[in-house]
């Protein structure tokens, strides 16, 4: 959340939240290894996007929800209006955060998830919330 608020505060036109990747023949990889954190050594996985170690803190599906509430939060229209202004016009960032906002909200309708959000690890059901944001589970809710 801090680096949400800092690139709003900074007012950058795009931001990027990548999960920290301990990739082979670096200290952080031999650091994780020795502490027993790595989870695969599947390569493919390490790719900024994947979370392929034991977080401190939390599980590694919050720090997914966490990557994707930073994207939610930066790109929504309240947040690029704050942040691009309306003038002096900057239509190619105003097009490029309004096609990733239409995009990540679009994906998560289809798959019939809700957008992650910040607020979700300050709810009583954030476990809940978090796996269905995710996809990590199947339950279907209805309203009586």
């Amino acid at each position: 959340m801090k680096a949400v608020r800092f690139a709003q505060r900074a007012r950058l036109c795009m931001s990027c939240y990548p999960i920290l990747t301990p990739y082979p023949g670096t200290a952080i990889f031999e650091q994780y290894r020795s502490e027993g954190r790595l989870t695969t050594e599947q390569w493919e996985k390490y790719n900024g996007s994947t979370v392929v170690y034991q977080p401190k803190g939390m599980t590694a599906n919050e720090l997914r929800h966490a990557q994707m509430a930073a994207f939610h939060e930066f790109y929504q229209p309240s947040s690029a209006l704050r942040r691009l202004r309306a003038f002096p016009l900057k239509r190619n960032s105003w097009l490029a955060n309004l096609a990733i906002h239409h995009g990540l909200t679009y994906y998560y309708s289809r798959k019939r998830r809700p957008l992650p959000r910040f607020y979700d690890f300050l709810r009583p059901d954030s476990a809940d919330r978090i796996a269905r944001s995710l996809g990590l589970t199947s339950k279907v809710r209805t309203v009586t």
